[in-house]
């Protein structure tokens, strides 16, 4: 991903015709691409977890104090959001509704891994999810 960013900017700089643009609009090119990164980044990450680390997510829940149904519709509407963040890429319009309903799920894993008083690092993934979630929305929702 980050790859694509400097070929993505690099494209950018070096064009002729944006060089010749205001600032100003080569900076809002610039947060776009940032934005599908971040999109991608949480979509890839939160559906690679939920289905080739799956083992995570029973431990996680388990230490939680969730039930099995709990963790399923977390899982269903983790991976239905993803879907939604990537497919908004093309259809800006589902991305901020998309964005703040995954950041209430990431604010929802830190408090509890607050309540069970997890150490740091574990507050790191969703922590960062949540950064980006927020990042998009305030992006995306004007």
């Amino acid at each position: 991903v980050s790859q694509y960013f400097l070929e993505s900017v690099n494209r950018t700089i070096w064009n002729k015709k944006l060089l010749s643009l205001p600032v100003s609009k080569i900076k809002v090119d610039i947060m776009e691409e940032l934005v599908i990164i971040a999109q991608l980044t949480v979509a890839i990450s939160v559906a690679f977890v939920w289905t080739f680390r799956f083992h995570n997510v029973l431990i996680e829940f388990e230490s939680f104090g969730l039930t099995d149904i709990t963790r399923n519709l977390v899982g269903v509407s983790k991976i239905a959001l993803s879907t939604l963040l990537v497919t908004a890429i093309w259809h800006p319009s589902l991305l901020c509704v998309s964005a703040i309903l995954m950041g209430g799920f990431m604010f929802a894993a830190q408090c509890f891994h607050f309540k069970i008083k997890n150490t740091f690092i574990k507050h790191l993934p969703s922590l960062i999810f949540l950064g980006l979630c927020i990042f998009i929305a305030f992006q995306s929702c004007q």
